[in-house]
C-alpha cells in the first residue's frame, strides 16, 4: 500500500485527473471519503476499482462526472454489502 493510512481525499475540480491516476487510490484501504466532483475525465474504469477496493468508503461524490454509470453504484453496493 502506498498510503495505507489515507482516509480522506478531495479532488473537487481536478479536471485533468484521469482514470489511471485515480486507480492509485485503490491502494488506500482505509479511505472513507472521496470527492471527485467535477473531475470530468473520470469514468467507471477508474472509479469502480477504487469503490471495490475501499470497503470503508462512506462518501463518494461524483457530481458533474458524466463518465460514471450504474456500474459504479453496483460496485459501491457490493463493497458495502461485504463490509
Amino acid at each position: 500500500d502506498i498510503l495505507p493510512n489515507l482516509q480522506e481525499v478531495d479532488l473537487c475540480g481536478m479536471q485533468h485527473m484521469t482514470d489511471e491516476g485515480l486507480q492509485a487510490l485503490a491502494d488506500c484501504p482505509r479511505l472513507t471519503y472521496l470527492n471527485l466532483t467535477w473531475c470530468v475525465r473520470i469514468t467507471d474504469a477508474g472509479a469502480c476499482p477504487v469503490a471495490a477496493a475501499c470497503p470503508l468508503l462512506r462518501t463518494f461524490s461524483t457530481h458533474g462526472v458524466l463518465g460514471v454509470t450504474d456500474a459504479l453504484v453496483e460496485a459501491l453496493a457490493s463493497t458495502c454489502k461485504d463490509s
